[in-house]
């Protein structure tokens, strides 16, 4: 139950959320969650990714919930991502010390900025994505 211990550590790190995350049932987080990445990229990159940024991937499932309701908004895009980077930076700052690994904890938030502004940079296109994994239920 992978997406179910993503989504408990959401709520213990007490991550801003769009409305109705917490409510949503895990088999259809199953279905919107795509790990890091827009689903034109190729599963292997996304898969790849993911592994890479492992730590980051509650923040990655609230954001995919966020891309999964896109209300289409240029200001709607910018709050998702705003939320992806605060997300992250809690969820570091929760984690690491400065104190015993100040090091670890400076290259994940070189990494959490990193992610911001590849989403705020590249996401626009996935944020208005129309395909069956990113459609706004009527």
């Amino acid at each position: 139950m992978k997406i179910k211990a993503l989504r408990e550590i959401c709520l213990e790190n007490e991550f801003a959320v769009l409305n109705g995350f917490y409510l949503c049932p895990i088999d259809e987080l199953k279905k919107i969650y795509n790990g890091c990445g827009p689903d034109w990229l190729p599963d292997e990159i996304r898969e790849g990714l993911t592994e890479y940024l492992w730590f980051f991937e509650a923040p990655f499932l609230e954001h995919d919930f966020s891309f999964e309701l896109s209300d289409k908004t240029r200001d709607g895009f910018k709050e998702a991502n705003r939320r992806l980077y605060n997300n992250s930076c809690k969820l570091v700052a929760n984690y690491y010390s400065w104190w015993i690994s100040p090091i670890t904890k400076a290259r994940r938030y070189a990494q959490a900025f990193a992610i911001y502004r590849a989403c705020a940079r590249f996401g626009w296109s996935a944020w208005l994505d129309e395909t069956p994994n990113n459609k706004k239920e009527a």
